[in-house]
């Protein structure tokens, strides 16, 4: 996945929530497909490995195998982060890249 250009989460918690803070490897994401339609959908994952230098994000594979043929052209990627009032969804628009199912 390739965070799209994103200096920080579209909906920041606090000046201290960056990318480079939340999207770290082995942190739980959901991979959200049309958020912005009336029926967005979501799968579990987690984060395998990410290079913040290059913008891109490995995740592992759903349960359910998402294949290029079958993906939307609007997917997110988003996480819950914590601050002083509770947990917080925050997210990125993603672009799929490579897919592997090794």
């Amino acid at each position: 996945m390739l965070p799209e250009d994103h200096p920080s989460v579209e909906h920041p918690v606090t000046m201290t929530h960056t990318i480079e803070k939340i999207f770290n490897p082995s942190v739980g994401v959901e991979i959200v497909f049309n958020l912005s339609s009336l029926t967005p959908s979501s799968m579990p994952s987690i984060i395998y490995d990410v290079d913040h230098a290059r913008k891109q994000i490995v995740i592992a594979q759903s349960l359910i195998p998402i294949k290029p043929a079958t993906v939307p052209k609007e997917v997110h990627l988003t996480t819950l982060v914590k601050d002083k009032k509770g947990n917080k969804r925050v997210g990125i628009k993603c672009k799929p890249v490579k897919f592997d199912n090794n």
